[in-house]
């Protein structure tokens, strides 16, 4: 994946992040806002450190 699509779906997941566990009015579990936040900078370390898997004929 080029690097402009993953500085992309970074910054996607950053902000839905941060809207959802800033809301005030938020349907989430307030101990539920740090696993959230968690799973959210796992995924960004996951998608920046390991390569993609590819089919090699």
């Amino acid at each position: 994946m080029p690097r402009i699509h993953k500085a992309f779906v970074t910054a996607i997941v950053i902000l839905v992040t941060g809207v959802l566990a800033l809301w005030q009015g938020s349907p989430i579990r307030a101990d539920f806002v740090a696993v959230m936040i968690g799973f959210a900078l796992a995924s960004i370390v996951v998608l920046w450190v390991f390569p993609e898997t590819s089919v090699r004929k």
